[in-house]
């Protein structure tokens, strides 16, 4: 079964990496079943085996302040279940916007949230994945303001085009935009041009 980037999973208590990994990642691994943490559905190597897919689970050394992401090749009968991204409301409930229960987060906000451990920096941006529905460039670039303004904080992310693949939000909206975009799905990340993907989402070029 695919799944859908940035999707949550969860294990069983017996599964375990199909590649030999080192004692730090193994015992990485072993704490995160312990703790019934989810793993992050990342972009897929290119020719797994049906059955094997690759996860990650992204960690914060405290001690020498640095982000890691250690990637594990598993079978895939041991994911029990999945789980959509955490979104705006329950991670920022003094937000009170029509569009917070819509919007997941991932990133640092994200781990932060579902560990309780200390993953979110001063320079830490807030990423957010806005599945398209149907709105303007402009109507993006004033959401993306608006929740900077109001969350005080640099929002960061993705909008997802559904069968499209996601692009970052930032680019998507850049004044000076360049005519191709990267678009990211969990098979494949590559180049289109905006023409084609205005073609394809016409309502991107709707007037305000």
């Amino acid at each position: 079964m695919n799944h859908l980037r940035h999707t949550l999973c969860y294990l069983t208590r017996n599964a375990y990496p199909i590649t030999s990994m080192s004692a730090k990642a193994m015992h990485l691994f072993a704490h995160w079943l312990d703790e019934e943490l989810p793993f992050i559905y990342p972009r897929q190597p290119s020719a797994l085996p049906l059955d094997v897919v690759q996860l990650a689970i992204p960690s914060f050394d405290p001690q020498t302040q640095t982000k890691h992401r250690t990637a594990y090749l598993v079978s895939q009968h041991h994911i029990t279940h999945t789980q959509n991204l955490p979104t705006l409301d329950i991670i920022f409930p003094q937000l009170k916007h029509h569009d917070a229960t819509s919007i997941g987060i991932y990133g640092s906000y994200c781990w932060q949230y579902l560990t309780k451990k200390n993953y979110v920096q001063a320079d830490s941006d807030l990423d957010l994945l806005f599945r398209y529905d149907h709105r303007s460039l402009f109507s993006l670039k004033t959401l993306h303001q608006e929740l900077s303004h109001r969350l005080g904080k640099t929002i960061d992310g993705e909008i997802r085009f559904p069968h499209w693949g996601d692009c970052s939000w930032p680019e998507l909206i850049a004044e000076k935009a360049n005519d191709q975009i990267l678009l990211k799905t969990s098979s494949h990340v590559g180049l289109i041009s905006r023409t084609e993907l205005y073609h394809a989402f016409p309502t991107l070029l709707h007037s305000p």
